[in-house]
């Protein structure tokens, strides 16, 4: 908010000093025509304090450039204007509380999803070390019971 109203104030400063330049001029235009019809020469432009010796048409000009100034920040302001409010609908958006609920849920039900995935692994790695430690035992049983045959093999075939 505070942005948006340093934006209009610097805006509104702008906006008045040019205006007050087109008011200038404008009353610089107006004393020309009074003054031009019994004042003018051609090709020459009496001193006037108000226009500082700028002819009819140079203040014209100064006038226009005046002016398209002033609608291109009238122009700039309307489209920060829109913007600002775009911005400031989704943050109503956002801080709507049905919005923010449904938010809340799925975030919680996404906690809910990746603990009870977290809790199968667990599960998977017991039953894994527990298969493999079964694994184990039987290599060694077999191997055991290898060993105690060839024994007995070699103990019949002595005799």
């Amino acid at each position: 908010m505070n942005q948006r109203e340093t934006m209009k104030a610097e805006f509104q400063l702008e906006r008045n000093e040019l205006t007050k330049q087109l008011d200038e001029k404008t009353a610089e235009i107006e004393e020309l025509k009074k003054n031009g019809n019994s004042k003018k020469k051609e090709g020459f432009t009496f001193f006037n304090p108000r226009n500082e010796g700028k002819s009819r048409d140079r203040l014209q000009g100064d006038l226009l450039q005046i002016t398209a100034k002033l609608s291109e920040k009238e122009a700039k302001l309307g489209s920060t204007e829109k913007e600002l409010e775009t911005v400031r609908e989704e943050l109503i958006a956002l801080r709507d509380k049905n919005q923010v609920d449904e938010l809340r849920a799925s975030l919680k039900a996404c906690k809910e999803g990746l603990k009870t995935l977290t809790e199968k692994l667990e599960d998977e790695k017991v039953d894994n070390a527990k298969k493999l430690r079964d694994k184990d035992e039987t290599v060694t049983f077999l191997m055991n019971e290898l060993a105690r045959l060839k024994k007995e093999q070699s103990i019949m075939t002595r005799r």
